[in-house]
């Protein structure tokens, strides 16, 4: 008699349906937050990037280094947390099609006890010349274990990775 009551109790099915349901919305929730947060922080460092390289075009840099393209960008995409330690510059003439860089950008690999940073690929270039910029950023996700920031902690840096480039012709004199 008592798991025939116990059958038809209808108390708690709210509970169940939450329970089954409210993962799946929580996770849906979060991986559409962690794209739209990395859209901004790569949107930001296409704006930073170009900020530093309208400078680099028009000459007010006299003797560019890597150090300071990389904090000119950070100075100007203001969304980064920690952007001089996790930003690579890569800046390369081109000559003809066959100079320009691989695809893979080189970027800061955090997953070593100290974040290693490659040489930086930078020649600052002549007047007139045509050169070929890429920026590499690797940031931490939101929330590591949840949505899309579980998938963003399995590349070798430690983080998600953003790359911006672009190319530019240095204004002669």
């Amino acid at each position: 008699m008592k798991l025939r009551a116990f059958r038809k109790d209808q108390e708690g099915a709210a509970t169940v349906d939450f329970v089954v349901i409210f993962p799946i919305f929580f996770l849906t929730i979060m991986t559409f937050f962690e794209a739209g947060w990395f859209m901004a922080k790569s949107a930001m460092l296409d704006r930073g990037m170009e900020t530093a390289i309208r400078d680099l075009r028009v000459g007010v840099y006299s003797n560019p280094t890597p150090a300071l393209i990389r904090q000119r960008v950070c100075a100007a995409a203001v969304i980064f947390d920690d952007c001089d330690n996790s930003l690579m510059v890569e800046l390369t003439p081109i000559n003809n099609s066959s100079d320009f860089p691989s695809d893979g950008a080189d970027c800061v690999d955090r997953s070593l006890a100290v974040a290693l940073r490659p040489k930086d690929d930078f020649t600052p270039g002549a007047r007139s010349e045509v050169m070929f910029v890429r920026v590499c950023a690797v940031e931490d996700p939101l929330k590591p274990p949840v949505g899309l920031g579980l998938r963003l902690t399995s590349y070798r840096t430690v983080g998600g990775r953003m790359i911006a480039y672009s190319a530019f012709v240095i204004e002669p004199d």
